[in-house]
């Protein structure tokens, strides 16, 4: 009969609390490194969604105005703009109260600061939406109002809540981006072929030097905040941290991540 050795009891024995510790720690620093790399892919990809999105609202719009021989905006707002161009911002006019809220991020937070364009009328991207979508629950789009040809211009992850306020179209109509802040729109509504956004036209925003502005755009005229753009459509989103601020430099602070179509 042979008797169990010493050896062979070692080998049997379980790992000692050091070297589980060992291990725990091992792969806490191995996530610790692959973690980010993770949220690196994951906001690189909706990055590179939010640019396919705003591309194809801008390719919508460019359809819609061949088609009609305007851009998508209501007769109200074309009455109350004039002879401007109109920043679909950060402003949702509700239909049932006829009164102006503030679009909030997926936190509930009002975006803050506001984009307006000192009209008295102001609106999101849900009337663009209503006419590209021919959305005819929408107040902007009754009867077709905005599209009688029922045409749907655009492709979009439409969501079924808006409390969530999920990246797509809601059902209030407002166009979110990835990161599920609204998109911002500009149209030619004076038909000059140029567009002047009402964030990036501000001086303390886009003047780099004299007449020449960041990302392309330039003063057309010797008036403060006039910078524009030579294309008769601009949009843009807030980027992966979802702010923006009128008061830094677009190529800085929270301004620099801004995804823009021009």
């Amino acid at each position: 009969m042979k008797n169990p050795s010493y050896p062979s009891r070692r080998l049997r024995r379980g790992f000692t609390l050091i070297e589980l510790l060992v291990v725990i720690s091992i792969i806490a620093i191995l996530a610790g490194l692959l973690l980010p790399a993770l949220s690196k892919v994951r906001t690189t990809a909706k990055i590179a969604q939010a640019k396919v999105e705003i591309n194809g609202i801008v390719a919508a719009i460019s359809k819609y105005e061949a088609d009609y021989s305007r851009y998508p905006a209501s007769q109200k707002l074309r009455s109350k703009a004039g002879d401007g161009d109109f920043t679909f911002g950060t402003m949702y006019f509700d239909p049932q109260s006829g009164a102006m809220n503030p679009l909030t991020n997926k936190k509930g937070q009002p975006l803050l600061p506001s984009i307006v364009n000192g009209y008295d009328y102001e609106n999101c991207n849900a009337e663009v939406m209503a006419a590209l979508l021919d959305r005819t629950n929408l107040m902007w789009n009754l009867n077709h109002a905005m599209n009688p040809n029922k045409i749907g211009y655009l492709d979009v992850k439409q969501v079924s809540d808006s409390k969530l306020q999920l990246p797509g179209v809601g059902p209030d109509g407002v166009y979110r981006d990835p990161w599920s802040n609204p998109y911002i729109i500009t149209v030619d509504l004076n038909g000059d072929g140029k567009c002047r956004d009402a964030f990036y036209k501000m001086d303390a925003v886009s003047l780099m030097l004299g007449d020449k502005g960041h990302n392309g755009l330039y003063r057309s005229s010797n008036v403060p905040n006039s910078f524009e753009a030579n294309k008769p459509v601009m949009v843009w989103s807030f980027g992966p941290d979802g702010f923006f601020n009128p008061q830094q430099k677009a190529n800085a602070g929270v301004n620099k991540d801004n995804i823009l179509s021009w």
